[in-house]
């Protein structure tokens, strides 16, 4: 995992199980008002899942033919250029145990927008490595992608500091710190 060339266009990744509790029925909504101020916004949805038939036919009827792609399944050659080529990844979850595809995303300097709930928040440090939101509130999901997507800045800078944070999360890295915890005891 390591930065790449981003899309021409503005694009939004999620990568993940295609479950209802993902959230991605919301993401849907948010890039319907997206597109309202981003007309050439482009979706990848990487992943499988039970909830894939329902969730594409809401976005064929929200009017996202041409906007969502749901890719299934990919090797973890085309994920990582997923991520390098996604402008910002989302990951709107009800609930995680600790979003793996935030570090994946942060170490291909593409920040996360997701809802501040746990594992998630653990994973995003708000304002610095991404941005969360209040859980449900497909409005202030949709600001926050618009935020990301229309600040060429701040969402390099919110890259760059998402995968400053996670490169030193490292085996040995955890190691030395377990060390340090028995040592200290």
């Amino acid at each position: 995992y390591s930065p790449g060339v981003k899309s021409e266009s503005p694009s939004i990744l999620f990568v993940g199980r295609i479950k209802k509790y993902k959230g991605i029925a919301d993401l849907l909504s948010a890039v319907s008002r997206v597109r309202d101020h981003i007309p050439d916004i482009h979706v990848d949805i990487v992943g499988e899942g039970d909830a894939r038939a329902d969730l594409e036919r809401r976005s064929r009827e929200l009017g996202l033919d041409g906007v969502v792609k749901f890719h299934g399944y990919i090797d973890e050659q085309s994920k990582i250029e997923s991520y390098q080529r996604a402008w910002v990844a989302c990951l709107p979850s009800a609930k995680e145990g600790f979003g793996l595809t935030i570090p994946e995303a942060a170490l291909c300097e593409t920040p996360t927008v997701g809802y501040d709930v746990a594992g998630v928040r653990d994973a995003i440090v708000h304002g610095e490595t991404g941005l969360l939101v209040p859980h449900g509130n497909v409005e202030m999901l949709s600001q926050a992608l618009l935020t990301l997507l229309g600040d060429s800045d701040l969402r390099r800078r919110t890259g760059r500091a998402a995968r400053a944070r996670y490169t030193e999360f490292t085996w040995d890295a955890a190691a030395e710190m377990m060390l340090e915890q028995i040592d200290g005891h």
